[in-house]
């Protein structure tokens, strides 16, 4: 009988505008959005290997003197194929990190605070979903339960003394498949987008990642469309139905995604520019007091002989070992400052990411960049592997550069040698692995799921007690 009352609602369902344009939008919107994406992807595919080409070049041709500690390198992450599906975070802060000699990388200079309020930004396919899905979602559960009663099939039907948790299955049932239907061919044709246009770009694990996104977001459409049922069940008229369910689902899709962030603001509140600068300089503190000493012992043991020609070459390694030693107390000092400032916006994030699962909207977001690896998680990630080459790129220099003096004076060198760039420090970023992504996306999962079992038995119990008259 379930089979047969959702075979009803199915036939009934495609048979609609709303079938329409459903199909219009999954079939026409959701291909062609990627489409585009991609266009955007692959251009930066192309420019990127002549990005980072030029970075190393830049090295490779530097003089034999030149300053390093005014030396301003630029570091690009590696492209993420799955920015196709949605945009990432660290493209929208600008996408690339400039290191600078005892400075904080310009990356985490320019946007310290917490980086989940921008989950929600320019159209892409967790748009589409989130805004688009849910809308039609609640578009075909509305009157599922209300327009029968007005219609008098509702009571027809259970004449037939069919049980209500049946009728309930299978108008659930019924209407799933039909919302699902051209969902499922949109993204087939999506499929077939990527594997034409970024074929070369996406490693098994990316198509393993793209069935879970698939899986989550049926999910996702699965708890609108199960909530429309129970206002449906909840109400006797299905113009009362639509206007509450527009409500809700303006409230729930629109206003309380951009209000979460506020709210974990208020929370667990970030600290202010002033008390990070206040926080970097007592990092500095005794770093810069050691820097003090070494230089005050230099001017007195070495700035006598300075112009000495026996004692010259002396007095440049002198220095520029004590400039190495700048260099050892600036990474201490920058990467004190970069577990603090990591710590406090950690918190703040999961703070909002618990905000944001008060509603399914929330941990379907958060699933999905964890998934495409596009969220905060993979960028947080990415700043520690730049604050840790910066680390080892002025390390280099300054090693390099105690090194060349000493050679110019043990091989009697008029000059100091040139640079060598053979073994500079490259920066390299290993993303997180499929299991990683899948195993931190697994919360949220089971929240939809739940989400989805609450909402189908409470529409159930309601059912029980609907006025079929």
């Amino acid at each position: 009988m379930v089979r047969t009352l959702a075979r009803k609602e199915f036939l009934e369902k495609l048979l609609t505008l709303r079938f329409f344009l459903a199909a219009l939008m999954c079939v026409g919107v959701l291909p062609g959005l990627v489409l585009v994406r991609s266009w955007e992807y692959r251009a930066r595919a192309q420019t990127y290997p002549k990005t980072v080409g030029e970075y190393r070049k830049r090295v490779a041709e530097l003089p034999r003197e030149f300053t390093w500690a005014t030396f301003q390198h630029p570091v690009a992450r590696p492209l993420n194929p799955m920015s196709i599906l949605v945009e990432p975070v660290d493209l929208r802060d600008g996408g690339e990190v400039e290191i600078l000699w005892n400075r904080v990388p310009n990356y985490l200079r320019s946007d310290k605070s917490n980086p989940l309020p921008v989950l929600f930004p320019g159209f892409d396919l967790l748009s589409f979903v989130t805004v688009v899905m849910s809308l039609l979602a609640v578009v075909f559960a509305f009157d599922s339960v209300c327009g029968e009663k007005e219609g008098g099939t509702l009571k027809l039907m259970m004449s037939h003394a069919v049980s209500r948790g049946t009728v309930l299955a299978g108008k659930w049932l019924g209407g799933m498949a039909a919302l699902l239907l051209p969902f499922f061919v949109g993204s087939i044709l999506t499929a077939l987008v990527l594997l034409v246009t970024a074929s070369g770009q996406l490693a098994a694990g990316h198509w393993v990642e793209l069935a879970v996104i698939g899986l989550v977001s049926v999910l996702f459409i699965s708890v609108a469309f199960t909530g429309g049922l129970l206002v449906s069940a909840l109400t006797a008229h299905a113009a009362t139905s639509a206007a509450l369910l527009l409500l809700l689902w303006a409230l729930s899709f629109l206003v309380y995604p951009n209000l979460a962030p506020k709210a974990a603001g208020w929370l667990s509140p970030a600290p202010s520019t002033k008390e990070y600068a206040e926080e970097e300089d007592r990092y500095r503190e005794p770093a810069y007091k050691e820097m003090q000493a070494l230089d005050e012992e230099f001017d007195a043991k070495w700035e006598p002989v300075r112009n000495d020609p026996a004692m010259k070459n002396d007095y440049w390694i002198r220095k520029r070992e004590i400039a190495r030693r700048r260099v050892v107390l600036v990474n201490q000092v920058l990467g004190g400052f970069h577990e603090a400032v990591s710590r406090k916006v950690e918190k703040q994030v999961g703070v909002t990411a618990a905000v944001l699962r008060a509603l399914p909207l929330g941990s379907y977001a958060l699933a999905f960049d964890e998934l495409a690896g596009t969220g905060a998680g993979e960028r947080a990630k990415f700043l520690t592997a730049v604050g840790r080459y910066q680390g080892a790129f002025f390390a280099y220099f300054s090693n390099r550069s105690v090194e060349m003096m000493q050679r110019r004076k043990d091989e009697g060198l008029s000059d100091m040698p040139r640079y060598s760039a053979g073994d500079f420090p490259l920066f390299a970023y290993q993303e997180t692995t499929c299991v990683e992504r899948l195993s931190h996306s697994l919360l949220d999962v089971v929240l939809l799921t739940a989400w989805n079992v609450v909402l189908f038995l409470a529409a159930y119990a309601r059912f029980l007690r609907y006025d079929v008259s």
